[in-house]
């Protein structure tokens, strides 16, 4: 009697471990208003202010943007105050005293320095200039992307990108701070390719970044798949 054979078990533990899928962050709203901010010369603080970000004519798709971002956190955080825009020295200007109030705590001001500003309406204030830190993110343990580590990463990431680059490249003008915190976040989410050029002998510095957008990126960020 010839016994019956049976079909030998092609697929290891390691085989049926499933391919890693395409990670969707879930976007925080802060770290996205975050990534818009110019920065130009570090983030002017004033005490107790309520101007949260200015924009030039020529970036009112951006304002835009960052307008339904203001939005989204007011609701977000079941914030009661109003978010205006308004013009501002021929500018595009948002003010929210509890919106500025959040951002300005990421960047831990203490008004060490005797900073005053003078208002037109008479009142002065202290104020100071601080630099967003790459300390604002929760370190990295994992190999994976875990969502409390990189949501905000990404999130930090798809605000710059709506304001400072186009495709694949960010631009910057000073705010060196700011350049190497987005290459070293664009590092982190597995961009393979992330070049980072500066030109110096030029007033404002100007900031390259080029970069090459993984499948997570392309999606964030509205990029043609190639």
């Amino acid at each position: 009697m010839i016994p019956e054979m049976s079909e030998p078990n092609s697929t290891s533990p390691a085989d049926a471990l499933e391919e890693p899928t395409l990670y969707n962050p879930t976007v925080q709203s802060a770290f996205v208003v975050l990534g818009f901010l110019s920065e130009y010369r570090g983030r002017d603080i004033v005490k107790d202010g309520d101007r949260i970000e200015y924009f030039y004519q020529n970036e009112k798709a951006a304002a835009d943007s960052f307008e339904r971002y203001l939005h989204k956190l007011k609701e977000e955080l079941r914030l009661s105050g109003p978010i205006q825009r308004k013009k501002d020295d021929g500018r595009i200007a948002f003010y929210s005293r509890e919106i500025t109030a959040l951002l300005d705590s990421f960047y831990g001001v203490d008004f060490r320095y005797e900073r005053t500003i003078t208002y037109p309406d008479g009142r002065t204030l202290r104020y100071d200039i601080c630099e967003f830190s790459y300390a604002a993110f929760k370190p990295i343990t994992s190999a994976w992307f875990k969502p409390d580590e990189f949501d905000p990463r990404f999130s930090f990431l798809l605000g710059a990108y709506n304001r400072f680059a186009k495709k694949a490249t960010f631009r910057f003008s000073n705010a060196t701070h700011k350049a190497e915190i987005v290459a070293k976040l664009l590092r982190e989410v597995n961009c393979d390719t992330v070049i980072w050029t500066s030109r110096q002998n030029c007033v404002p510095i100007q900031h390259e970044i080029e970069f090459v957008p993984t499948e997570e990126l392309k999606s964030l960020f509205a990029l043609p798949i190639a």
